[in-house]
């Protein structure tokens, strides 16, 4: 059999606001453990920002397990909010 190989990443993001339906995205990282580079996202200006959600959601896709601080609870519901909006 073939070993499974995890592909973890870490993820942080930095937004305006803490509630997304009034807050915007500006940026966010990904760092994959197995890569040394953190792949990034910006949305300086608001015309960027779904760009900058759909670049991101591409990142955590290729992820199994995805680690955060306060991720659950902060970063995840605030990109669902700010999906809605936009």
């Amino acid at each position: 059999m073939g070993e499974v190989v995890l592909k973890i990443a870490i993820f942080d993001i930095e937004a305006t606001s803490l509630n997304g339906s009034y807050g915007r995205l500006l940026c966010a990282g990904v760092k994959f453990i197995d890569e040394k580079k953190v792949r990034m996202v910006e949305a300086l200006k608001m015309k960027q920002e779904r760009a900058a959600h759909v670049q991101l959601g591409k990142y955590l896709e290729e992820a199994h397990i995805i680690v955060g601080w306060n991720s659950k609870d902060y970063d995840f519901r605030f990109l669902q909010q700010r999906r809605i909006v936009l």
